[in-house]
């Protein structure tokens, strides 16, 4: 288990350190990968050195642009151009989760940057695309072990 002791290391380094935005995004993405990977019994696409597919960096890319939007896969096929269950599959095979799981990720970790700011959980729960709040709860229970709630006290500590 000391590769996931090591990535959930760089996670906590990357969440409360103070390097630059893309850096940042780049340390919680590479320790996230790492950590689905372990928690699904396949190899990280990043671990194992696969080369990324251009049409699947571009529906990733429109996926962080557009998180908040409910996601269209026939939209996003036919912007790449690839039929929509072999856009699914290769994202899959790319990212180890279909592309509306990552855009829940994608939810949750802009969720998590808006936190610090003091602002309500019920609008940060709106303006990160989800439902409600008790849906941002459960999917950021999912992906960080702890509610927005918890994990805003443990920020910012009284």
């Amino acid at each position: 288990c000391g590769s996931a002791d090591r990535l959930l290391s760089d996670l906590v380094a990357a969440l409360l350190g103070d390097r630059g935005p893309e850096q940042h995004v780049h340390s919680i993405d590479t320790a996230l990968d790492g950590l689905l990977a372990l928690e699904s019994g396949r190899r990280s696409s990043t671990l194992a050195g696969q080369t990324r597919h251009p049409a699947i960096e571009h529906v990733k890319s429109i996926i962080r642009h557009h998180y908040a939007e409910p996601l269209n896969v026939e939209a996003l096929a036919s912007e790449v151009e690839l039929n929509e269950r072999y856009l699914i599959s290769l994202f899959r095979l790319a990212t180890g989760v279909p592309p509306h799981q990552f855009q829940i990720a994608v939810r949750v970790d802009h969720a998590r940057r808006l936190l610090p700011s003091g602002t309500p959980l019920s609008t940060i729960a709106a303006c990160s695309g989800f439902a409600d709040q008790s849906h941002l709860n459960r999917h950021f229970k999912r992906q960080y072990g702890f509610t927005p709630g918890v994990f805003r006290r443990l920020l910012l500590p009284a």
